[in-house]
Parts: structure tokens; sequence; C-alpha cells
């Protein structure tokens, strides 16, 4: 893929994560577009391009929050590392597979970024943390798959012309 391409998806990323993310939330339940996007990248086009492309959404964000600096960017690195694993291993071309490798990869990635910075705040409320951790992992899902979907039937639209 061009160098354009990974560079305007970068951005529109950001600015959403950043911008419009936030007034998307409901009852502080929040689509994670960021991971989803990781996600989707490794997928496509796998675990090298995913883990620089991870690498330089992760640590955009991440600059926003300097005291938490390098562990988004860790564990999305991470994230799209393993996700280009599964790509190699049994990737299927598949909306159904990609919503659900981003709702696992999301849930996965919000459970450990919540645990390891304060595990005795997550033993307490541990059922809270996975509930909340649930809920952003079915609302990304549901969003990014509603989008995979747009995007094919706009294809098949296009090759039916």
């Amino acid at each position: 893929m061009p160098t354009l391409f990974y560079f305007l998806t970068w951005a529109c990323v950001t600015f959403i994560q950043v911008v419009v993310t936030p007034r998307l939330a409901i009852r502080g339940v929040f689509p994670d577009i960021l991971i989803a996007v990781i996600i989707v990248i490794a997928l496509r086009y796998g675990r090298l391009t995913g883990v620089w492309f991870a690498f330089a959404l992760a640590f955009s964000i991440d600059l926003l929050d300097p005291q938490k600096l390098g562990w988004m960017t860790l564990l999305a690195s991470f994230l799209a590392y393993g996700v280009g694993v599964v790509r190699e291993t049994i990737y299927l071309e598949n909306p159904w597979f990609e919503s659900t490798m981003v709702f696992l990869g999301t849930f996965l990635y919000h459970v450990i970024y919540r645990f390891f910075p304060a595990p005795q705040f997550f033993m307490g409320n541990f059922s809270k943390m996975v509930a909340e951790s649930f809920l952003i992992a079915v609302y990304t899902s549901a969003v990014i798959g509603l989008i995979i979907m747009i995007f094919r039937q706009r294809y098949g639209y296009r090759d039916l012309a």
C-alpha cells in the first residue's frame, strides 16, 4: 500500500479517536476505533505493517496522556503482532471473522490495559471492569462490522456496474 494511504488513515483515525469517539459515548461506553483499525490493518496487511501502524497510531494518542506514555503503544503493538500471527494461520476473508477478531482483540486489549497499571483497583471491581471492557468490545465490533459491510457492499455494487 502506498505511504499516502497510511498517512491519511493515521490522520483520520487519530482525529476520530480524539474528537469524534468521546461524543459517541453511551453511559461511559465508547467505541475504540483506534484498536479496531489496528486489528483490521493487521488482518489485511500482516503483522509487520500492523505493528508499525499500531506504533504510529498509539504513540500519537499516547502523547495526549504523558502519565501513561508508552503503555498504549506497547500494548497496541503486541496486539497488532498477535493479530498478524492469526492472519498467517487462520485468516478468512469474511466480514464476520473480521468483526469477531475486532471484538476479541478489543476485549483483551481493554482488560489488559486496565489490569496491569492498577491490579488492586481491577481486583476490587472485577465484574465492573470486565463488563465495561465487554461493552466497549461489543460497541466497537458493531460499529466496525457495519462499516466493513458497507464498504464490501459498495465494492460489490461498483463491480456490478
